[in-house]
């Protein structure tokens, strides 16, 4: 399984929540994503869906996701 398919359900989520300017890379072993959503609340259903998947796969993985004022 890679790095990628591990937080599917984070990028998922981000998809669901119509996230804008979604970038997703692998570098060294380390999932990078980064993304820009409308409001504080959605940032943080991100952010807790992928501290999830952490817990779950340990930790390989990157995020910041932006609130667009």
């Amino acid at each position: 399984m890679s790095i990628k398919d591990k937080y599917t359900p984070v990028l998922n989520l981000m998809s669901e929540l119509e996230t804008k300017e979604v970038k997703v890379r692998e570098e060294r072993g380390i999932l990078i994503i980064r993304g820009m959503v409308n409001d504080e609340n959605n940032r943080k259903l991100i952010l807790d869906k992928a501290d999830k998947v952490n817990v779950e796969n340990g930790w390989d993985i990157d995020i910041k996701i932006k609130v667009n004022n």
